[in-house]
């Protein structure tokens, strides 16, 4: 509806509008030339609703009725047969006929009148909605950030709605697999090949408040992985901040975060065994290199101790016998305690005295100095 339309709708409903609207008359309605918003405030002035308004536009612009009464007609006929005048009277068979015309071009109008009501009534509701999205919608606070802080954290921001979108580029660079507790290092091949660069998507409301994290790819979409899929990426251990404190050092932690925990597959917790241009993770364990069970490792070779947890520091034994080979002579050895007798009993810990030793044929009771060592090494 523009400024011309609106004047002719408030004189409809009674109400005068002192402004000239001059060349401004086709300017809408509910854009923000200065006559347009004058115009809006007089109609707020005079209470005059939006349902008046348009009852009165559609006044101000209805057509002039449609008279559909017909003439009168004589349907009386004269024919001349043989010198003689014969007069036929055709009144009712015209007008039957006129009637079932005239019928159904009604029956037309009115269906196109339902027709543009029915249009109206769409374009009225439509109309509705957009000026209570408008009135609703809020403008997002702008960001005030200098241009040094935001190329040191790498950042980019964008808004939609009610929230800000934050992308950050990394790149997604798995380095090991982890199955049933044991830790594996993927091969240097498999590391290359896989490595890409991505974008870490964080969306943070008006509020404040964290709503996800997404990982894109460089075109923008959504980047699939053996932790993500088209939908939804799982994050493991790593729990998103509920509330974001405004800085844009909190989000680049985050998303260091993020980006670590993707260093690790975790190959019981998958969404995508073999995502594109990807190995199937079974191909890609395969050719990895196994580390050793979560939370242990191997104590140093020059430490005469077995396997210890993380954390402990196991100092050596000084009972511990002395290796010896068969020439009777100290010898260096790679192999620990428990690794010399998984070789020759097949357990480093649970063997009876009755076990038979593979290196010599003795009993494990024979031996000495724990039931590492054989009698011919005496």
């Amino acid at each position: 509806m523009n400024l011309q339309d609106t004047v002719q709708a408030l004189e409809a409903k009674g109400v005068t509008v002192a402004l000239d609207v001059g060349v401004h008359r086709y300017c809408s309605l509910d854009s923000n030339c200065p006559l347009a918003v004058q115009l809006r405030r007089l109609t707020t002035d005079a209470d005059i609703t939006l349902e008046q308004l348009l009852e009165g536009y559609q006044e101000a612009t209805a057509p002039d009725p449609v008279d559909y009464t017909l003439p009168e007609f004589d349907g009386r006929v004269t024919l001349k047969i043989a010198g003689k005048d014969l007069e036929l009277d055709f009144n009712d068979v015209i007008s039957e006929q006129i009637r079932i015309t005239v019928e159904r071009k009604l029956r037309e109008i009115e269906g196109i009148s339902n027709d543009v009501r029915r249009t109206g009534t769409s374009l009225y509701q439509s109309y509705l909605r957009e000026i209570q999205r408008q009135r609703s919608s809020q403008v997002l606070p702008q960001m005030d950030y200098s241009v040094s802080s935001l190329l040191e954290a790498g950042c980019l921001i964008t808004g939609s709605d009610r929230i800000y979108i934050f992308l950050f580029p990394s790149e997604y660079n798995p380095q090991y697999i982890i199955r049933n507790g044991t830790r594996y290092k993927l091969s240097d091949d498999d590391i290359t090949a896989i490595k890409t660069k991505i974008y870490f998507k964080l969306i943070v409301t008006k509020e404040g408040k964290f709503l996800r994290a997404d990982v894109l790819d460089t075109g923008g979409n959504k980047f699939s992985h053996y932790h993500g899929n088209r939908n939804y990426d799982c994050w493991g251990e790593v729990v998103l901040p509920e509330r974001w404190d405004r800085r844009l050092a909190s989000l680049s932690r985050l998303v260091h975060t993020l980006a670590m925990s993707l260093t690790t597959i975790n190959y019981n917790s998958l969404l995508e065994r073999e995502p594109p241009h990807m190995p199937y993770i079974d191909r890609l364990l395969k050719r990895s290199t196994e580390l050793g069970r979560e939370g242990e490792r191997e104590v140093p070779e020059t430490t005469p101790a077995r396997r210890t947890r993380w954390g402990e520091r196991r100092q050596a034994d000084p009972e511990e016998p002395t290796i010896f080979t068969t020439d009777r002579t100290l010898a260096a050895t790679t192999e620990t305690n428990d690794e010399i007798r998984i070789r020759r009993f097949g357990n480093s810990i649970d063997y009876s005295l009755d076990t038979i030793c593979t290196e010599c044929g003795e009993r494990a009771g024979a031996h000495f100095g724990r039931g590492i060592f054989c009698p011919r090494d005496r």
